[in-house]
């Protein structure tokens, strides 16, 4: 086959829909209310000839790893043709993503990947989480203290800035957390209502414009007393202070009847927890996302770190970028790294996977040394171990 990877045209966006469609089974209504807006200018398609055959896409996002923000390219819309799956034409499309991210200063790219193999072909390794939790609406106690703000309707005009600083801080709590740099990420993905579900969003308000809690959230049908009854299915449950989410509990628990449960997006263990009298929350679904370095030393560079003083020597085994091998000397002062170049040509590489997902935290020290990633006397070790300690990650959003 002779393949050409490039940005499709508006002129093939119907292709580009009927490949994703095709591959990943989406729906006629997001066909109807989806296709229309979907940012060909982030796509990139193996075609043969003019015929689209593969598909892949990125968001340019933030990521949070301990307290700091580096830029990440999300990786979605991976899609083939069945009559050309195998051929490595995603995977193509993917790595011409991920050379054009690297040399536009992005160090980070994540995903949520269908199948493990491909993708730790190109270098990723599972890094992280997406849990949703849910608790019956009755598990939820009537009283969560006293002069609790009031939950009111968000209004997109007035509260989305504030919305967005609520998330940022937020998610700057929390290892993995994505924060969408682009507005209609929030207007268009979490706050607009499509299909036939019903679809809200709401605030609590410390102030005219700061927002010290939001969710946003749908009816889900369920089993019930009634044939009408629901679950409260949030997008987005994000506090930035104890009142907040006691004031968005008890606004939810105000549901009960015809509501049957809450759930949210939350770490796996959710501090929520504390809040329920009983062990009634359940985490019916769990997802592993994947991390890959894409420029280790801006990597290292970008995230935070614990407040301690350390210093490592590491080298990177990466086959399809050569430039991360290194070897590399990190020094941490104050919880921020500095990284240069390293004549120790006697550090044994690690492969940039298993680097990854010990970047994030996913991947213990101890762990990698169990698993054969590193030496159990690599001196780097308790260095790394210390360095990357903290939250496990987990990320907010399914993409």
């Amino acid at each position: 086959m002779t393949i050409e990877i490039r940005t499709p045209a508006e002129d093939d966006r119907d292709q580009v829909v009927d490949v994703l469609r095709t591959s990943l089974n989406f729906s006629k209504v997001w066909r109807e209310r989806r296709a229309a807006a979907l940012p060909l200018h982030d796509l990139r398609c193996a075609y043969e000839g003019d015929r689209v055959i593969a598909t892949a896409g990125a968001h340019r996002l933030h990521q949070w790893f301990g307290g700091r923000d580096p830029l990440t390219s999300g990786i979605f819309a991976v899609a083939t043709l069945p009559e050309y799956r195998g051929t490595g034409m995603a995977s193509a499309a993917v790595m011409r993503i991920l050379r054009e991210a690297r040399d536009d200063g992005v160090p980070l790219t994540t995903l949520y990947p269908a199948v493990l193999r491909p993708y730790r072909k190109l270098g990723y390794e599972l890094a992280g989480t997406y849990n949703e939790h849910r608790v019956a609406l009755d598990a939820i106690p009537e009283d969560l203290g006293p002069d609790l703000p009031r939950v009111e309707t968000l209004d997109v005009e007035r509260d989305l800035e504030g919305l967005k600083a609520c998330y940022r801080g937020w998610a700057s709590r929390h290892n993995g957390a994505i924060e969408p740099i682009d507005d209609t990420w929030w207007t268009r993905r979490v706050l607009e209502s499509w299909g036939d579900h019903v679809s809200r969003a709401v605030v609590v308000r410390g102030g005219a414009r700061e927002v010290e809690g939001f969710a946003a959230f749908r009816y889900q049908e369920t089993a019930g007393h009634l044939d009408v009854s629901f679950g409260v299915e949030c997008f987005v449950f994000a506090t930035t202070t104890g009142r907040a989410t006691r004031s968005l509990l008890r606004y939810f628990r105000g549901f009960r009847g015809v509501g049957v449960w809450l759930g949210w997006n939350g770490p796996g263990d959710d501090p929520i927890a504390m809040l329920i009298p009983e062990q009634e929350i359940e985490t019916p679904y769990r997802y592993r996302w994947m991390l890959r370095l894409l420029d280790v030393s801006a990597a290292l560079e970008g995230r935070g770190y614990p407040p301690v003083d350390a210093d490592a020597t590491i080298a990177v085994e990466d086959a399809d970028f050569p430039e991360n091998a290194g070897p590399w000397r990190l020094e941490v002062r104050g919880g921020k790294a500095h990284v240069e170049r390293s004549n120790d040509e006697t550090v044994r590489p690690i492969p940039v996977g298993a680097l990854s997902a010990m970047y994030s935290g996913f991947l213990r020290v101890p762990d990698a040394m169990e698993l054969g990633y590193m030496d159990a006397d690599d001196p780097a070790g308790p260095a790394l171990d210390r360095l990357f300690s903290g939250p496990d990650p987990w990320c907010p959003f399914f993409f």
